[in-house]
Formats: structure tokens, C-alpha cells, sequence
């Protein structure tokens, strides 16, 4: 299963095969990529089939509890900082262009202080007020119960370096 570990709900990994769904008359499910606690500054793009609610990118996660996440709904995009259980919002936007589909692209990027959210590899919101370092996940919710199933075709997690630091390092 690559390392994959469901916080909650039902995780099926397969082939080219990763679905997320909740359990009976649950809202959400949500899977961490376990050894990825102390990662620090990268790039996490998903490519999902996404039907319906609501689907979170999760950085920086520390427990299921704790962690960032890019929140995505249809035309709308948030970044949130969970601690403790307790979500607060950092950032919103709305964009007509976050719209549901068989082969959407999302991503979440963390470095420094920054938080920022991606559509089509597209910087569309970021904050600067990243708390701490950590892994990376995925999490599917809506309002309905049982209704929040969530395939994910790619994810690709790549290392993010700033303009900046590859200017510096070209220019040494």
C-alpha cells in the first residue's frame, strides 16, 4: 500500500487505484502517507476524480489533529491550520475555475511561512503564517453522510525550492 494509513473512513489502494471513502453514515474519510512526519519544504499535487463536497490537501501534518491543509469546494478555496482539533481559516478565495471533474489537479506547497494553494499547478491563495514542518494526506467530506468518495488517479511530492534560493545557488 506505499505507506499509506487511513485516519479515519475506508482506504483502498490498489494498481493505480486509491479511493477514499467514509464508513456507513460517516461524512469524510482521510489517509496520511506514513514517514513523512519531517518533511519540511515541498510540493504535493494530487490529480482526483472529484464528484461531489469537499477534498483537503494536508501538509505539515503532524497527527490527525494537527496539520495544514489547502480545503477545496466547488469555486471556493481555503487554507486552514488545524491544532488540536480545532480548524481556523488563514485565507479564502473564491474562483469560478475550482469546479467538480473526472481529472482535476489540486496542489498545496509549504516552505518558510508560506502556505499556498495550487489549481492546475497554478498558485491561486496562499498565507504566511506556516506554524511547523510536517508529512503530507488527503481527506474527503460532505455534508452528506456516505456521499464523500474521493479517487485519486496521481500524486506527485516533489522537493519546492523558492526563486530566490535557485538564484543563489546559480549564482554561487
Amino acid at each position: 500500500n506505499s505507506g499509506w494509513i487511513p485516519a479515519w473512513g475506508e482506504l483502498d489502494i490498489g494498481r493505480n487505484n486509491f479511493v477514499l471513502t467514509p464508513d456507513p453514515g460517516a461524512s469524510g474519510a482521510s489517509a496520511f502517507l506514513d514517514g513523512t512526519r519531517d518533511w519540511d519544504t515541498y510540493s504535493f499535487d494530487a490529480s482526483l476524480n472529484w464528484k461531489d463536497g469537499y477534498f483537503l490537501l494536508l501538509a505539515d501534518v503532524i497527527n490527525s489533529k494537527t496539520y495544514h491543509t489547502c480545503a477545496f469546494g466547488e469555486g471556493l478555496v481555503r487554507i486552514q491550520k488545524v491544532e488540536d482539533g480545532v480548524t481556523t481559516t488563514l485565507a479564502e478565495s473564491r474562483d469560478e475555475h475550482i469546479v467538480y471533474g473526472e481529472d482535476t489537479r489540486a496542489g498545496i506547497r509549504v516552505h518558510d511561512a508560506v502556505i499556498e494553494c495550487t489549481w492546475d499547478y497554478k498558485s491561486i491563495l496562499e498565507t504566511y503564517e506556516r506554524s511547523h514542518a510536517g508529512g503530507i494526506g488527503i481527506q474527503t467530506w460532505n455534508p452528506e453522510a456516505g456521499a464523500s468518495t474521493l479517487q485519486v488517479s496521481e500524486i506527485l511530492v516533489r522537493p519546492y525550492a523558492s526563486t530566490s534560493t535557485e538564484s543563489i545557488k546559480q549564482e554561487e
